[in-house]
């Protein structure tokens, strides 16, 4: 989604003139007297000296000089205030666009499912067989496509109704982001079909939709917090077994943060709105990362580790580099940011945004926030997961 966080100047922060010392207002007065002096003994001629001539000889110069500190001191104090009227409302502005960047929609429940040949536990503890160049398929020698879909969407379904009986929502979106361009209307009426014939879609108002732009509509949710309840389901299946993607499925469950805590839900996580990036330009590309996201999206958080999927080689570096330079420390000691990959056991996944989305869900890191990277074929997705009921 758009990150339209504005540029915000920096003022060069004031200094004091190196004449505005009090040797150089003497010096000044010192000026004002002897040009005064002439001019005012010309203009006195041969009348006598008086009280007035010496009040005049005196006064007039301590005037002048008066005047022009006064003038001085104005305009400092006039340039001192804007100076801090700025900083003040440069600081506002910061706080809104940090409220706006670390908006955030909570995580109810999620789950995954995933060909027989991964484990979920080796994926999350980094270990196991490597999947480069054989990618983890579901086994088509025991079931068809038509079986293996039958199966995800009946855990799917058991989850939405564990979810719609922990929480009493009225309403009920179910979105389907299918990776399968060919496959897209006919997994939606599937879905559609399953979803009727179990009830579920008797027991709430219910709204099926399919998703057109994927885990961008992520970012809408958090900005609009429907008050309904929202489930996502992730398909990324082959069309046949010869195909090359790694297959897997995932599927989550968001509600409002307000309502969330209301209702006292058990919740999984905060998702945070992501950024967008593009690949086209890596100077803008890394500036986004520096200068608008990490400044406000990363303000007082820590994360702890990160879950990244499917990015561009030639663009890991300038990501990396980027959240560096803003102060994040990757494989550095005990307070180092942990870089975890699914591109060990799903190189190439497609829906990859949702996978690496799930792992970052369920990282066993003791509550700290948790950075998720996924790429696609054209822009990367960066955002934050919290664990804190703070968030």
């Amino acid at each position: 989604m758009d990150w339209p966080i504005p540029d915000i100047p920096e003022v060069v922060k004031l200094e004091k003139y190196r004449f505005d010392k009090p040797l150089f207002w003497f010096a000044g007065l010192f000026i004002i007297f002897l040009l005064s002096v002439p001019v005012i003994l010309s203009l006195w001629q041969n009348r006598p000296f008086s009280l007035l001539f010496w009040v005049l000889l005196f006064g007039v110069p301590l005037l002048l000089w008066g005047s022009l500190r006064l003038m001085f001191f104005s305009w400092e104090y006039s340039r001192k205030s804007q100076f801090d009227a700025w900083e003040v409302e440069k600081n506002r502005i910061r706080q809104h666009w940090q409220n706006w960047a670390q908006k955030n929609i909570a995580v109810v429940g999620s789950g995954i499912y995933l060909p027989e040949s991964l484990n979920v536990s080796d994926v999350l503890a980094q270990q196991g067989e490597m999947r480069k160049g054989s990618p983890a398929v579901f086994d088509r020698a025991e079931k068809d496509d038509y079986e293996i879909k039958e199966d995800i969407f009946k855990e799917f379904g058991g989850f939405v109704e564990s979810m719609l009986a922990a929480l009493p929502y009225k309403e009920l979106l179910v979105c389907l982001d299918v990776a399968n361009e060919y496959s897209k209307e006919e997994d939606f009426q599937a879905l559609s079909d399953y979803l009727n014939y179990s009830g579920i879609s008797e027991q709430v108002q219910t709204e099926i939709s399919l998703l057109e732009h994927g885990i961008e509509a992520l970012g809408n949710w958090i900005q609009t917090t429907p008050e309904k309840l929202v489930v996502v389901l992730s398909l990324a299946l082959n069309e046949d077994e010869d195909n090359a993607a790694p297959e897997s499925a995932a599927w989550f469950a968001f509600v409002p943060k307000q309502s969330a805590a209301k209702q006292q839900a058990n919740i999984q996580g905060y998702v945070f709105r992501q950024i967008e990036l593009n690949y086209e330009d890596n100077e803008a590309l890394g500036e986004l990362v520096r200068k608008k996201y990490a400044p406000y999206a990363l303000k007082d958080k820590e994360p702890s580790a990160m879950w990244l999927g499917n990015i561009a080689p030639d663009k890991m570096s300038v990501l990396l580099e980027n959240l560096y330079a803003s102060g994040l420390k990757f494989w550095r000691g005990k307070d180092g940011v942990e870089v975890l990959t699914t591109d060990r056991y799903f190189d190439g996944a497609v829906n990859s945004h949702w996978l690496v989305l799930w792992f970052a869900l369920n990282s066993e890191m003791s509550g700290k926030d948790v950075l998720w990277l996924a790429g696609d074929q054209q822009k990367v997705y960066l955002g934050l997961v919290s664990f804190s009921h703070t968030s």
